[in-house]
């Protein structure tokens, strides 16, 4: 998006239509270079307070309410945390061994974090952060990890268990009761970047996943027992929709594989609703868990991959959620060249609309729950993963934030972004070998300061009221 920064001044906190001078007549809110006087929703711009984060609109676009009743939205950013990214190919921890020299204690280098954040213009720690000690100081969100699968394997478990869902109540019970009444929590993250359909790390999808367990297993019966249902109970419909030959039901459920090409439009729709049935099971249960612990605060999702989203999940997720949260990098390699949205029944995010089609899917307001870019001048490898650009110097970082951020600020459905991370990984890798100039900061503790000033001029276009 060529930048709207309009030529003269523009009293942004005076509108609560956001992209009134970013996105000019388009939004309806007049033209940034002309500043007409702010529109009748003027009044709107606070709210009523309740002590904690919620959901309200104003002149036509979706907002975050702070306890206090003031207008927020989430400028946020992941992982601020004292511990770092240890690299196992080095066997060290470049920014904890940094910041524990530095300050002493994590109290003391939570404070000085914070006022960093705030004076770049952040004021949310997003998912992965030293919460309890930047609680504090700033509001945060946490997350949760109520999936209980493995991130980098993909491997899911079987939601339909009872102990998956023991699982997840116990989780709750841990993270939940102590933060319940924390007027700085903005809400929970259920999990991140879940294994819904094919994706970088399983070529199938949850239908084929649940197929392949026992015949005794939860999910396996209940989905041999939705295809039945679907199907009458009778064995031959299934066949012929299917181009199989099983003798029974029970039969069916001893088999591991089935066919995924050249589908029939039932077996289509039988793929269809299973993933959805799943899903429905799923968000029942977490958000459930959630609710039961904490009405009070908002659940802000599993943090889809953006270009990897089904549609059934998408609109499960829109029934139980209060924000959907989306993780949306710009790529170098478009992935949908592999995962093609029309093929894979995915969400479309091929449009000049962008990320339109989620919120149209689940029709609640989106959160960008990870973001970011990286550049060569940093003197990081950033070679894994390969599909990002890395750009050229800290200048273009900056300039690709503010071109990102003002695409977000213009569509009236956001309520937030949290920029992907605040600390640069380490040279030789963390974990999983990630090795980029994501941070706000370096290793050594050191601000991006282009980043920095962009963000603060950015962020600082939208008038809010500071916290108290």
């Amino acid at each position: 998006m060529k930048s709207a920064t309009p030529t003269s001044p523009v009293p942004w906190g005076r509108c609560a239509c956001v992209g009134w001078a970013l996105a000019g007549a388009a939004l309806g809110c007049g033209g940034a270079e002309t500043a007409p006087e702010p529109p009748a929703c003027e009044a709107a711009t606070r709210f009523a307070a309740t002590g904690f984060f919620r959901l309200d609109q104003s002149c036509g676009r979706d907002w975050l309410v702070a306890p206090d009743g003031a207008r927020f939205f989430s400028f946020g950013v992941n992982h601020v945390s004292y511990a770092g990214d240890y690299s196992p190919a080095s066997d060290t921890n470049p920014y904890a061994e940094t910041v524990t020299q530095k300050y002493g204690s994590e109290a003391a280098w939570a404070e000085a974090t914070a006022a960093r954040l705030t004076s770049c213009g952040w004021n949310t720690a997003g998912a992965w952060s030293s919460y309890d000690a930047l609680g504090a100081h700033l509001p945060y969100t946490l997350m949760l990890g109520l999936a209980q699968a493995d991130w980098q394997s993909g491997v899911v478990p079987d939601y339909v268990t009872a102990e998956w869902a023991a699982g997840v109540a116990a989780l709750c019970d841990a993270a939940i009761p102590a933060r319940r009444d924390d007027p700085r929590l903005v809400g929970y993250f259920i999990d991140n970047e879940l294994h819904w359909g094919a994706d970088w790390r399983i070529g199938q999808a949850l239908f084929d996943d649940y197929l392949a367990l026992g015949p005794t297993a939860a999910g396996k019966q209940t989905l041999v027992d939705l295809l039945a249902t679907r199907h009458g109970g009778d064995i031959a419909a299934f066949n012929g929709a299917w181009g199989t030959a099983f003798a029974s039901f029970e039969a069916l459920a001893a088999a591991t594989s089935l066919p995924y090409q050249d589908l029939s439009a039932a077996a289509l729709a039988d793929r269809s609703a299973f993933l959805t049935a799943l899903a429905e099971r799923f968000f029942s249960v977490t958000v459930g868990a959630i609710r039961a612990r904490d009405p009070a605060h908002l659940v802000l999702g599993t943090r889809f991959v953006a270009t990897l989203t089904p549609l059934e999940v998408a609109a499960v997720a829109g029934a139980w959620l209060d924000v959907v949260s989306v993780n949306a990098y710009e790529f170098s390699i478009d992935p949908t060249f592999v995962f093609d949205p029309a093929r894979f029944g995915y969400v479309e995010t091929r449009t000049a609309s962008w990320l339109e089609a989620h919120h149209a899917a689940t029709g609640r307001p989106l959160l960008v729950s990870e973001f970011g870019f990286r550049a060569a001048d940093s003197g990081l490898p950033n070679s894994w993963p390969p599909v990002y650009p890395t750009l050229a110097h800290q200048r273009e970082r900056a300039d690709r934030f503010a071109a990102y951020a003002e695409r977000v600020l213009a569509a009236p459905y956001f309520v937030g972004y949290h920029w992907f991370e605040y600390t640069d990984q380490p040279a030789t890798g963390r974990f999983d070998g990630e090795d980029n100039n994501w941070g706000v900061v370096d290793v050594a503790d050191d601000t991006y300061e282009e980043l920095c000033a962009r963000s603060r001029t950015v962020h600082g276009t939208l008038g809010l009221e500071p916290l108290p």
